[in-house]
């Protein structure tokens, strides 16, 4: 059983993300090279085969949603001897890490899966349930995806007969916005809101001026923020005493809310906690905070 379900999740995985298998049991010394693959692997329940997590950034809350999990596994911070040294036999990666030391993983001959980063729900979903296929957790990989779609279901539940939707600007301190094909666009859809930037047209993740933030006028503006600037942010006080930026609607009525970084920036199954955190801003009126402490 255990030798179809990898062989199933091998020819699954080859449009989507990249796999190389060359034992067919299922692992027992895991490594995971990223805070994404440490946040994933960590829901299955099998933290007595995880050997090393990525690094000491799982520990810190300004980015990690498993901090005291976290703490108890050794990390391996990109150090590719010390990895080697553990003697691993299936390794965690990311499409965005360097490839020269993923090629160099799999000269190494270990079972190896680099993940595709996901850029929406059903792909952070997709990964989810590779993985559950490799670590014969698939019955867990299951309820884990359940629950997301549940709570989903809920979320559009309640805005699907909205009357009019806020039009929503995602905009970090170093000036940049994030439109189609990303998290936040993807949240934006469920969330019943308008992802200015990509009304705008705006592709990706990218640098986007002050004149084009005033001729997109909108309703509420959220920065992601670290946890030790979440309650006061600077750069909130500056937007808000940003003259030229008066009289956009979010600015005049007040309507710029600092989000925790942790929680736009996860592609593990953690991006639900963004999306019911983001709903109580947009629509407080609808979503109560306790929600979004789910």
């Amino acid at each position: 059983m255990k030798r179809i379900i990898i062989i199933f999740t091998i020819l699954f995985s080859i449009s989507y993300g990249e796999i190389t298998i060359r034992e067919k049991e299922v692992p027992k010394r895991i490594v995971s090279m990223t805070l994404g693959g440490d946040e994933m692997l960590l829901s299955f329940d099998i933290d007595e085969n995880i050997v090393a997590l990525g690094g000491k950034i799982s520990e810190n809350e300004d980015y990690s949603n498993i901090v005291e999990k976290a703490k108890n596994f050794p990390k391996a911070e990109n150090n590719l001897e010390y990895i080697l040294s553990l003697k691993p036999d299936f390794i965690l990666v990311a499409d965005w890490m360097d490839k020269d030391r993923i090629q160099h993983l799999k000269t190494s001959n270990v079972n190896i899966f680099c993940y595709k980063t996901p850029k929406n729900f059903n792909e952070m979903m997709n990964n989810i349930k590779i993985l559950s296929e490799i670590f014969d957790r698939k019955e867990l990989g299951e309820t884990i995806i359940s629950n997301i779609k549940n709570r989903m279901d809920y979320i559009q539940s309640k805005v699907n007969n909205l009357k009019k939707r806020k039009r929503v600007f995602y905009y970090t301190s170093s000036g940049t916005t994030s439109g189609k094909g990303t998290t936040f666009d993807s949240i934006s859809e469920i969330g019943g809101f308008i992802n200015a930037s990509s009304e705008m047209g705006i592709n990706g993740r990218g640098v986007i001026s002050k004149e084009k933030i005033i001729e997109m006028n909108p309703d509420i503006i959220l920065v992601p923020t670290v946890s030790q600037k979440y309650k006061h942010n600077e750069f909130i006080d500056e937007l808000l005493k940003d003259k030229s930026l008066s009289n956009i609607d979010a600015v005049k009525n007040n309507q710029v809310y600092s989000v925790e970084n942790k929680y736009l920036t996860a592609v593990s199954q953690k991006m639900i906690l963004g999306l019911e955190k983001i709903v109580c801003i947009v629509y407080p009126e609808i979503f109560s905070e306790q929600e979004g402490e789910k």
